[in-house]
């Protein structure tokens, strides 16, 4: 499985980590214990004790569309697909659900908060592809139009692995950043 593939790699070349955030959502938890199944025991245990479980990085809540092609949206729904066309994917809210910039107004505090948890720590973050996409726009301090390009030339796939470094926006964290999904994780070293 790739996220066993993920996992070897992480234990591998980035060892291990002092807390660890999850998505509540249950793939997320099966990701993450595949990711643990790499390392030794002793240090799987060890992260498991520092694992927390955090509600504002569950996935991209689609509302009525959800699980829906665009062709399928475009018959069933078709002033939700006007309202994306004119909104943007950045801006687009489906009915019931949520859009990209709400993601990303949930998810900065979380990233303020994870950068003051544990200074000098070592961090893991398991959640879903939206999630890290949006966590690149709030790092990186991207505009709307920036994010959307990103998300067609390099979108956050199903366990690829890509890293970034650097000194970010807010300052306070200073990240390695591996980004996968079904489930995406975000590992990183934190520096004050």
């Amino acid at each position: 499985m790739w996220n066993r593939r993920a996992g070897r790699y992480l234990a591998a070349n980035l060892g291990t980590f002092d807390v660890c955030y999850v998505s509540p959502w249950l793939r997320t938890h099966h990701t993450f214990d595949h990711l643990l199944a790499a390392y030794p025991a002793e240090q799987r245990d060890a992260m498991r004790a520092a694992t927390r479980y955090e509600e504002r990085l569950r996935d991209y809540e689609q509302g009525i569309v959800t699980r829906l092609t665009p062709a399928q949206i475009a018959a069933r729904y078709p002033e939700e697909a006007r309202r994306r066309a004119t909104d943007g994917p950045y801006y687009y809210r489906p009915s019931g659900g949520e859009s990209w910039g709400d993601i990303s107004q949930r998810l900065a505090p979380v990233l303020d908060a994870l950068a003051r948890v544990q200074p000098g720590g070592r961090l893991l973050v398991v959640a879903h592809n939206a999630v890290i996409l949006c966590a690149r726009k709030v790092l990186l301090d991207l505009d709307a139009e920036e994010i959307v390009a990103v998300s067609a030339h390099a979108p956050v796939r199903n366990c690829a692995i890509s890293h970034f470094r650097g000194r970010f926006v807010t300052d306070k964290i200073r990240v390695i950043a591996l980004l996968f999904d079904i489930t995406s994780a975000f590992c990183g070293t934190q520096r004050g």
